[in-house]
């Protein structure tokens, strides 16, 4: 038995078979492209930066922007993770107006702190506990374009 095509002969048939295919490619193009939006939205995890008594690990920390960073305290002592906007040799040069974000933890504690709003460049980043910039607890936050 074989197959015989019938031609569309009325403009109503035509009508039906157009709007037959044109759903069709619609459909057809409504395919999953494997990323669904929900799996884009989420935040991307913090970047961690280890506070240990008088250093950082990374002592560079380099990276795009949006991005937060969770600070770990593995020391002593407290710490913070302090971005300025103007690089200071010591505790006394701190002062309020120079502080982009900060972030103060206590022995085996952790904190948080989101970084979206910094434009790309290279910031530094001292601990703001007495003592601790003469000590050497002194890092670069390096933010590119992304």
């Amino acid at each position: 038995m074989s197959a015989r095509c019938t031609p569309i002969r009325s403009a109503h048939d035509r009508w039906v078979a157009t709007r037959v295919l044109l759903v069709a490619v619609l459909l057809a193009g409504c395919g999953s492209s494997g990323s669904s939006p929900a799996a884009t939205d989420r935040p991307a995890p913090p970047v961690v930066v280890v506070a240990d008594d008088y250093s950082y690990r990374p002592a560079t920390l380099s990276t795009t922007l949006p991005v937060s960073v969770r600070v770990d305290n593995a020391g002593t002592l407290a710490h913070t993770w302090t971005v300025v906007s103007t690089p200071i040799e010591r505790e006394l040069d701190l002062v309020p107006g120079l502080v982009i974000a900060e972030a103060t933890t206590e022995p085996g504690q952790s904190a948080t702190i989101d970084l979206a709003g910094l434009a790309p460049g290279t910031y530094q980043v001292v601990c703001a506990i007495p003592g601790h910039i003469s000590a050497g607890m002194v890092g670069e936050l390096v933010i590119r374009g992304s």
